[in-house]
């Protein structure tokens, strides 16, 4: 009991002195100092909008077919008689060489039967000059026979006035006269059928000759040469094959141009043609309409990490469009695709083949270009003169690759945000900061046309 006394009294003035020490800690204590706020800048590359001659440059996939292809097919019926050795798939056979011929005997007779036909006729004809020519003959004999018998029926017709001879002798003589004068009509009228025995005999002769013309027209068409110097894509007979007009033998693809049809977008294609001045295409020739269209290409093939290019132009474009996808198709065509061939580093550019094609109009002056990744949903991010981040609808006229031309929103030299913004919020302050290389790399975008 003692012990915890003595406990007490030790405990209660501590604590005493405690509290006391706290008060005085408490009324002594520093008064918090006010911090004031500060504004903290967002570091953001830009680049200053160029305003640029600009080539329009258009990037798209197709597949290379040949710019000709020949089917060949019978004009004749017949059997095959003769097929060219090298009449195979992926041959190469030249201009001019026979590669089917069927069997002509048929047509040689017929064009032998034509022509002995034709010789019948032509001697009918030559008959039929001479017997003119003699009927001729006769008629004037007979005119002046007739002439006799009509001087003497009028010499007895006095006689017989007279008494000085019979009745029944001058009737006797115009019988004669009568007879003769019957002669002399029968005579006219075979002169006059011979005309028109001419002109059937010269009909049916005309005829023949048609005959036989197109007899040895069949016998030419019975030999099948090679319009073009060109490749077989299939073949479709064999030799005593008997095939019937129209039947198809071969198909040849031409070696002197290639085609690949590309699909453009129609807003795409109306910028890479776009001109100073009008044009009619009704109006143009097809070397005009080349030239008024007036688009570069360039066809690229990856091979073997490698690429491989053909110059190619631009002749012409689909007559419609394709309503799933909006684009329009372009033809392009490169001369020569079999032309500078290096095994196995440069191959022929042939059919099938899946190439990328470039397509350059001509410039197009004074563009305002941006990054195409500097556009989000038809807007961009602006540093204004304070720094601030502005927020712009703008309008553009072109979208190409790295690049689009701005025709509203925008002016020239105004600092463009390209660092992606999260979050972007209008009147943040920013710290730009200018990055040449990417507004190099917008300009090399945007003139690429020009180095091709």
């Amino acid at each position: 009991m003692k012990n915890l006394l003595q406990t007490k009294w030790v405990f209660f003035p501590a604590l005493f002195i405690g509290i006391i020490v706290i008060a005085l800690l408490i009324k002594n204590r520093a008064q918090p100092g006010i911090i004031p706020l500060t504004e903290s800048a967002k570091t953001v590359h830009v680049l200053k909008a160029p305003e640029i001659n600009v080539i329009p440059l258009i990037k798209s996939n197709g597949t290379v077919k040949p710019g000709q292809v020949w089917r060949g097919v019978a004009e004749v019926n017949g059997e095959i008689a003769e097929i060219h050795p090298q009449l195979k798939k992926g041959a190469i056979i030249s201009k001019g060489e026979i590669i089917i011929k069927i069997d002509p005997t048929d047509y040689e007779l017929a064009i032998a039967q034509a022509q002995a036909n034709i010789n019948v006729n032509k001697a009918q004809l030559a008959e039929l000059d001479v017997q003119e020519n003699n009927t001729q003959s006769l008629l004037e004999i007979e005119k002046n026979v007739l002439q006799l018998s009509q001087n003497e029926v009028n010499r007895k017709k006095k006689l017989a006035k007279d008494k000085s001879i019979s009745r029944a002798e001058y009737d006797q003589e115009t019988r004669n006269f009568l007879n003769q004068k019957k002669s002399h009509a029968n005579l006219q009228n075979t002169l006059a059928l011979y005309p028109v025995q001419r002109e059937r005999i010269s009909a049916e002769l005309k005829k023949l000759n048609v005959q036989l013309t197109t007899t040895k027209l069949n016998l030419q068409r019975a030999t099948i040469t090679m319009p073009f110097t060109g490749r077989v894509s299939e073949v479709k007979v064999e030799r005593g094959q008997f095939v019937r007009q129209g039947e198809l033998l071969t198909i040849v693809d031409g070696m002197k141009i290639a085609e690949i049809i590309v699909q453009i977008p129609i807003q795409s294609i109306s910028q890479l043609l776009k001109k100073e001045t009008n044009i009619v295409l009704n109006d143009l020739g097809s070397t005009e309409k080349k030239y008024a269209l007036n688009v570069s290409a360039t066809v690229n093939l990856a091979l073997n990490g490698n690429t491989i290019q053909w110059p190619g132009k631009v002749t012409r474009i689909s007559e419609t469009i394709d309503l799933k996808t909006r684009t329009v198709g372009v033809i392009v065509e490169v001369d020569d695709p079999y032309k500078d061939i290096i095994p196995g580093i440069k191959p022929p550019l042939m059919k099938g083949m899946f190439v990328s094609v470039e397509l350059r109009g001509q410039p197009l002056p004074h563009s305002l270009v941006v990054p195409r990744s500097a556009i989000y949903q038809s807007s961009i991010h602006v540093v204004t003169e304070n720094n601030r981040l502005e927020t712009r609808n703008i309008t553009t006229t072109l979208e190409s690759t790295g690049f689009s031309i701005v025709s509203s929103g925008l002016n020239k030299g105004e600092q463009v945000v390209i660092s992606d913004l999260v979050p972007a919020i209008d009147g943040m302050l920013l710290n730009p900061v200018n990055d040449e290389k990417a507004l190099q790399q917008l300009i090399k975008n945007a003139t690429i046309g020009a180095a091709k």
